[in-house]
C-alpha cells in the first residue's frame, strides 16, 4: 500500500473557495479599506470590458486546461473572473457582481511564477474562475 500525503477531496475544495470567496474589487474599492484612490494600484475592469481570452493565461494554465478537457470531454469554459496579484496584492481584478458558479458549474484554475535572487522576490499568481458547461 502506497504511503503519501492523503489525496484532496475536489468537492470540499470548491466548497471551501466558494465559502470564502468575496468580490475584490468591491473589497478595494471600498474607502475603509485604507487606500486612498490615488494610491490603489490594482486596474479593476469587468469581463465585458476587458474580456478574459484563454489564449492569453500562461501556458501552464491552459496545458491544464487541455488535459481537463481531454479528460472530460471538451468542456467549455465561460470565464468570469480573474485575479493577478504581485507580493500578494491584487494588481488586476476582473470581474462582476455575479455569485460565484454552482458546484457542479465551478471551475478554477491558477498558476504561480516566482523570481528570488539575494535583494529580490517577485511572486505572480494569476488566478481565474470560470462557469463549465458540460456536453
Amino acid at each position: 500500500m502506497p504511503i503519501g500525503p492523503p489525496q484532496p477531496d475536489p468537492a470540499l475544495l470548491v466548497q471551501s473557495f466558494r465559502s470564502n470567496y468575496m468580490v475584490i474589487s468591491r473589497a478595494i474599492a471600498q474607502p475603509e479599506a485604507g487606500l486612498a484612490a490615488e494610491e490603489q494600484v490594482a486596474e479593476i475592469a469587468t469581463p465585458d470590458r476587458r474580456p478574459i481570452d484563454e489564449a492569453a493565461m500562461p501556458d501552464a494554465v491552459r496545458a491544464l486546461l487541455d488535459a481537463y478537457r481531454a479528460e472530460h470531454g471538451g468542456v467549455k469554459v465561460s470565464w468570469e473572473k480573474h485575479l493577478r496579484t504581485e507580493n500578494g496584492e491584487p494588481v488586476l481584478v476582473v470581474e462582476d457582481e455575479r455569485e460565484l458558479p454552482g458546484d457542479r458549474e465551478f471551475i478554477s484554475v491558477s498558476a504561480t511564477a516566482t523570481l528570488t535572487t539575494a535583494d529580490t522576490v517577485r511572486i505572480v499568481t494569476d488566478l481565474y474562475v470560470g462557469r463549465l458547461a458540460r456536453r
